[in-house]
């Protein structure tokens, strides 16, 4: 389909196979998409604040991915719902859905499926919430 834009050098045209990293076993360990150059692209039009937690929201995503030799670009929604089960008991719910939200910006990038938009992971976002404690109300004096 030409639309007349030319593609960013960094996107995979659409009838490339996506590469994959392979670990020292050869299994495969992640995509080999340049997902820091993904975000460069982002400055000016977010906040500082916002790139920030993005990439180290990804880069820990990433890292996580590899050690348990699981493909963080493109993401499967099993992937992330077992990272947001990992991460849950050390993370505020806004730090969960900012990690959330890098995840689904990235795959948006890169024009791939969003994995966080699948029931599993907003199953395990809503689990992880529901184990937080809540607010307390007030008494009305």
């Amino acid at each position: 389909m030409a639309t007349g834009v030319p593609q960013p050098a960094w996107l995979p045209a659409p009838s490339d196979p996506l590469p994959v990293l392979r670990s020292a076993n050869g299994s495969a360990r992640g995509g080999a998409h340049d997902w820091r150059a993904a975000l460069a692209r982002l400055d000016g039009a977010y906040s500082e604040h916002t790139l920030r937690g993005y990439r180290s929201d990804f880069a820990r995503f990433a890292a996580w991915c590899g050690n348990l030799d699981r493909t963080a670009l493109p993401a499967s929604a099993e992937t992330v719902a077992a990272f947001v089960a990992h991460r849950a008991p050390a993370c505020s719910p806004a730090t969960l859905r900012r990690c959330l939200a890098g995840i689904r910006k990235l795959h948006r990038l890169f024009r791939l499926p969003n994995p966080a938009a699948d029931e599993e992971v907003l199953l395990a976002l809503r689990r992880a919430l529901r184990s937080k404690p809540g607010r307390r109300s007030r008494p009305v004096a």
